[in-house]
């Protein structure tokens, strides 16, 4: 169980950065309705992608405090809004999917707690 755990740290930026771009992709795909949706609510969708790099960040960069994560996370978000606003995306930004994503990475946060305090119990944590 250990030694899946290592592997999995190895593999942990791989899968952050390759998460990160997804979303982003996603986030600015042309159009009316914009990407297909997952959960049928946009900000549903918000709070997913961004608890999902939340877990990812904290487990793929242990070292990185956690307000840094949260803060970068953040800047990420409100990023992809204001690239919404490029006309030829015709797709349109709002406060409320910030909000959205501060909601997925608070309970991001709130998750990989969770899990990094229930791997140290197991005795799994590398």
């Amino acid at each position: 169980m250990r030694a899946l755990a290592v592997q999995a740290r190895a593999w942990g930026p791989l899968a952050f950065w390759f998460t990160l771009a997804v979303v982003l992709g996603l986030a600015l795909w042309p159009g009316d309705g914009g990407a297909p949706r997952l959960f049928g609510w946009d900000k549903l969708e918000h709070i997913s992608a961004f608890v999902t790099l939340t877990v990812l960040g904290r487990f793929a960069f242990p070292g990185l405090a956690r307000v840094w994560l949260a803060l970068g996370l953040s800047g990420f978000g409100i990023a992809i809004e204001l690239l919404q606003m490029i006309e030829a995306l015709n797709r349109s930004a709002s406060p409320y999917d910030v909000g959205a994503n501060t909601v997925g990475i608070a309970l991001g946060l709130a998750i990989a707690m969770a899990v990094a305090w229930a791997a140290r119990r197991l005795g799994i944590h590398p």
